[in-house]
């Protein structure tokens, strides 16, 4: 008895050892297939997220221009489409392209950082601290 058990210590080890040399694909098959998931996931949700914020700068741009054509020449183009402004279905519209602005918020914060904000020290490019970056 050489540690109390009976067994030399590292007997379990060897075996699994001489089986990895004999089949090295039994024992790493899984941290691959793991990281494999794991990457393919990001990858969807990333491709997810850019549709998301392509549609949301899509009807933005729509409600932009419906609101131009509202200040310009009193004419809503989405009452029209819709048969009034008070419609169930007119109403729908303009609450997505109110979500869709506020997700677009989340891109305009994230390029007022890229265009104000200094990488060095993350602060303003006014170099006083109190910059965009500082939230």
């Amino acid at each position: 008895m050489k540690n109390g058990r009976g067994h030399g210590q590292g007997h379990g080890h060897e075996r699994k050892k001489a089986l990895s040399s004999l089949c090295p694909f039994i024992f790493r098959v899984r941290a691959p297939a793991r990281a494999f998931a794991r990457s393919s996931l990001l990858k969807m949700e990333a491709l997810i997220m850019k549709c998301l914020n392509v549609l949301a700068l899509f009807l933005v741009v729509v409600g932009a221009l419906n609101w131009g054509l509202w200040g310009f020449f009193q004419f809503d183009v989405v009452a029209w489409i819709f048969k009034g402004n008070t419609t169930a279905l007119s109403r729908l519209i303009y609450a997505i392209i109110g979500l869709a602005g506020l997700w677009s918020l989340k891109c305009f914060c994230r390029c007022c950082k890229a265009v104000c904000c200094d990488k060095k020290d993350g602060h303003g490019s006014s170099g006083n601290g109190g910059g965009c970056c500082k939230m």
